[in-house]
């Protein structure tokens, strides 16, 4: 993080940033499989519940095919 200090005394606590182009430069380390491997148990749920709602959807065409035309049309 930043250093932080006083502007002035008169006013408020402002904090003041170095320039963006200093010389401070900082690294972050990712875990890419650990990454991937979560959004990809994401969209097997996902694929899931679509699959799912997918046979109620052709349970109810088939059961109730003169309600489903009528709400249909």
């Amino acid at each position: 993080m930043y250093n932080t200090y006083k502007v002035s005394k008169g006013k408020k606590k402002q904090i003041k940033q170095p320039p963006l182009n200093s010389k401070f430069k900082a690294l972050i380390l990712l875990d890419s499989k650990k990454i991937k491997q979560d959004e990809q148990e994401k969209c097997h749920t996902t694929y899931k519940k679509i699959d799912s709602l997918k046979k109620i959807m052709e349970l109810h065409e088939s059961q109730n095919v003169k309600q489903y035309e009528q709400w249909l049309n």
